[in-house]
């Protein structure tokens, strides 16, 4: 079963839990503070429900009789239990449906200092065509402009507004806990991007003036999606959205080129900026910067430490995390939701 919300009820303490911080505990007080919330808005619920999974059958699909499955070692446990939750992550991708916030998130964190709204609504108009390309399965039947109208009301906390002389302004505020929120509602368009996401990230890494005047070769993009394949696979673990093969990417490429986010010449792949507003490669990689942050950031810190030296494993998380907040505040780091 999986449940997508236009807009959660936690959004003031959820985001506090993102960045290690204990979850706040219910209580009758908390229960009645609540009530101030009768009447806001909050949008659709869409709710979906799968196949049911039997663990008795799915461990003896994998050779195992159930009374057995309590009597094995730790590391074949272990096993079992990954492959399952794999199982179900992959169920869950396949239920899940595009709400009307999460596109909207998208474009605001691309533009943290601010969009107009017509270059708004043209770049929303732009990541719904592309959603559509790919198949994606929205909670309802909408139009554009309604939902941009409801989903900015529904995101209202998160996202100031300001007029100047030319025309009105939206951007997000300046405030950790909303860049958290909006990436939460962003997050949902991830799975359906993925390769593409890691293709364009590889291909961009090798700078902007490599890539526009000489091009890259298929097989050293080829290398570099295999690296970062390897290393968000624990991140991303739905078989279906990962790219298998090089016949795989390859495919993914000539699918990229034909939606106009580069193109090639004969082997090698080339970018070209594109004479209107949306940029599909910094969309893509927009989405995916935040975790590749993550991990950089993260290896630069361990580094760091004496191998000799034992350290506590939740120590060494804060310790992380400052490490990346520091470099965030010194502008090192663009994304605060890769602390």
């Amino acid at each position: 079963m999986t449940i997508n919300y236009d807009r959660i009820l936690e959004g003031e303490t959820f985001p506090y839990e993102l960045v290690g911080e204990e979850k706040v505990k219910e209580s009758l007080s908390r229960f009645v503070a609540s009530a101030r919330y009768i009447g806001t808005p909050f949008g659709k619920t869409c709710v979906n429900f799968g196949s049911k999974i039997s663990l008795k059958e799915y461990v003896q699909n994998m050779g195992i009789e159930a009374h057995q499955a309590t009597y094995l070692p730790d590391d074949a446990r272990n096993d079992i239990v990954k492959s399952l939750t794999r199982t179900i992550h992959e169920c869950n991708s396949k239920l899940s449906v595009i709400m009307s916030t999460a596109p909207l998130a998208s474009v605001l964190l691309q533009h943290r200092k601010g969009i107009s709204q017509e270059n708004l609504v043209n770049e929303l108009e732009y990541v719904y065509n592309e959603l559509n390309a790919r198949n994606a399965v929205f909670a309802e039947k909408s139009t554009l402009t309604g939902d941009l109208s409801s989903s900015m009301t529904l995101l209202g906390e998160f996202v100031k507004k300001k007029r100047d002389v030319f025309e009105p302004m939206v951007s997000p505020k300046i405030d950790y806990k909303n860049i958290l929120m909006l990436a939460y509602y962003k997050n949902s368009l991830v799975h359906i991007f993925l390769k593409e996401m890691i293709i364009g990230v590889s291909f961009l890494g090798f700078g902007k003036d490599t890539i526009k005047n000489t091009g890259v070769s298929k097989e050293r993009v080829w290398e570099k999606v295999q690296f970062l394949s390897t290393m968000l696979d624990n991140i991303f673990v739905q078989e279906s959205i990962k790219i298998k093969n090089y016949e795989d990417f390859e495919a993914t490429v000539d699918f990229m080129e034909k939606r106009g986010i580069f193109f090639t010449e004969g082997d090698l792949i080339k970018y070209e900026t594109p004479k209107n507003e949306n940029n599909g490669l910094l969309f893509l990689c927009s989405l995916i910067w935040p975790f590749i942050d993550s991990f950089w950031l993260t290896m630069v810190y361990i580094y760091t430490l004496f191998p000799e030296k034992y350290i506590d494993k939740t120590k060494i998380l804060n310790k992380i995390q400052w490490f990346a907040e520091s470099l965030y505040e010194d502008n090192i780091v663009l994304h605060y939701e890769s602390c």
